[in-house]
Order: structure tokens, then C-alpha cells, then sequence
């Protein structure tokens, strides 16, 4: 173990190695190691042999139709990427220009599902004076509160100890 000495000339005792110190130090080695194997790879090109990158070799499958560029992009950016189905769908309506239209109007898109959401709540499209209408209706020949009267009985902004009262 080595000592150092101090500004007095006694010898002072090193300080232990910090983890920071240690790092710094594996960098500083790791650099000129890979300066070291990177040498002769420059010197073999130096010979005048030019380096080429390694490409490896793709076969493109070609029963795969690729689209053009602005269509792939259109596919990417309005749906959920380019497939089988948007393909089908894009060829069907015409283009992608007309694909995109078609997107625009909706009640245009047959939609099994949202059939069967309607089937369930037929009151969805009511305009809202006639579902008010029927509520007030309702509420009338069934002996319960309308909505009328239970707006009335509790204020606009309730407080903590006020509440509507049932009855």
C-alpha cells in the first residue's frame, strides 16, 4: 500500500476508492480497449478494400399487395394501421379518398351492434322535450314524484345539513 504525503511531509494514508472513482475508472478503460480493437479494422481500410455494411437479402412475399405511400400513411393515421380488412374495406368503397368520405358520414356504415345498443334503449333518439314529456308522463300515472316536483324540492346548491326532503 502506498502512502502520500501531505503539505507538512507526514505520510497520509490514501482514501478509499468511492464508487463514482471506480466507474470512471472501468470507462476510461473500456475506451481504450475499444480504441484498441478499432485499429486494425481502420488499418484493413486503409487498403483501399472499402467496407461495405452486411445487408442480409429479403424476399419479398408477393401475394402481399403493398399500398402507396399516402395510402399506408391515411391507413395509419385513421385507423388502426394497414390490414387485410382495410384493404377490403378501401376496395370496396372506391379508393382511399373514398374510404376516407364514407368514414365522414357514419349513419352511412351499416353497424350490426349498435342495432342491437338501440334495440335495448329505444328512447336513445327522443329528442329530449319528448323524453321530459313521457317522464312527466310516466311519473304521473305511476304515483311517484315527477321530475318537476322533486327539482322543486331541493334548492339549486344544497348545503351539508340541508337535504330534499321524500316526502
Amino acid at each position: 500500500m502506498r502512502s502520500t504525503m501531505d503539505t507538512a511531509g507526514e505520510d497520509v494514508a490514501p482514501a478509499p476508492l468511492s464508487r463514482r472513482g471506480l466507474l470512471s475508472g472501468a470507462g476510461a478503460a473500456g475506451v481504450v480497449a475499444a480504441a484498441t480493437l478499432a485499429a486494425p479494422a481502420a488499418d484493413a481500410a486503409d487498403d483501399g478494400a472499402e467496407a461495405k455494411a452486411y445487408l442480409p437479402k429479403v424476399r419479398p412475399y408477393r401475394k402481399t399487395p403493398n399500398p402507396d405511400p399516402a395510402t399506408r400513411h391515411m391507413a395509419n393515421r385513421f385507423a388502426y394501421g394497414y390490414t387485410p380488412e382495410l384493404r377490403r374495406q378501401i376496395h370496396q368503397a372506391g379508393g382511399p379518398q373514398k374510404w376516407f368520405e364514407r368514414q365522414l358520414r357514419p349513419q352511412h356504415i351499416p353497424d350490426a351492434r349498435a342495432d342491437q345498443f338501440d334495440a335495448w334503449f329505444p328512447s336513445r333518439h327522443r329528442p329530449p322535450k319528448i323524453s321530459w314529456a313521457n317522464a312527466e308522463k310516466g311519473a304521473a300515472t305511476s304515483g311517484r314524484p315527477s321530475a318537476t316536483t322533486l327539482a322543486g324540492r331541493c334548492s339549486a346548491a344544497p348545503t351539508r345539513t340541508a337535504s330534499c326532503s321524500s316526502g
